[in-house]
């Protein structure tokens, strides 16, 4: 059979089952980019323009890319009624744990509820937290997505607290008062 008979179509059959042998076996000499390397190599070196047209097809060309789908791999939400249930934890004024618990407590608590990431949190001056009526007030001054810093706010009293004796933010700020 000639190149010129073979068509793209043939030949993305021939990758696609290069690539199915690859999954199948891990013996399997090559997979379908190995196998499109090689032919790649022989329309350049041998000279061959019908064989060269064919692999510069969109339909051969996209045998590499790597971006095949894959599912994002996210954190699994947490129960409301965990995020209730250490907000509870931090204002119970007879708790019995360390300072340590508490501010990192704190410190999920206050990610959860101005939607920062743990690394995000990391780069706040605690010094700068600002503190008004009904929220806590600060920035970020690095984060994941932005050198410029990021600004977030969080309601003192979650989602629960009613009363100053409910906020849990202003427990944390006492267990960071504390810790100084």
């Amino acid at each position: 059979m000639g190149v010129h008979r073979l068509g793209a179509t043939g030949l993305a059959d021939f990758l696609l089952a290069c690539r199915h042998a690859r999954r199948q076996d891990r013996q399997a000499p090559a997979g379908a980019q190995g196998a499109l390397s090689a032919v790649r190599w022989l329309a350049r070196y041998a000279d061959c323009p019908a064989l060269q047209s064919l692999v510069d097809t969109p339909l051969i060309a996209s045998f590499f890319s790597n971006s095949l789908p894959r599912d994002r791999r996210e954190a699994m939400p947490l129960p409301l009624c965990v995020v209730a249930a250490w907000e509870a934890y931090m204002c119970r004024p007879t708790a019995s744990s360390s300072l340590a618990v508490k501010l990192f407590l704190g410190a999920a608590l206050c990610c959860i509820h101005a939607s920062l990431r743990f690394g995000d949190a990391q780069r706040v001056d605690v010094a700068a937290l600002q503190l008004s009526t009904d929220a806590l007030r600060a920035s970020a001054w690095q984060t994941k997505t932005t050198r410029q810093g990021q600004p977030f706010a969080l309601r003192l009293f979650g989602l629960s607290g009613r009363s100053a004796d409910t906020a849990w933010a202003l427990h944390w700020l006492q267990a960071i008062a504390q810790a100084k």
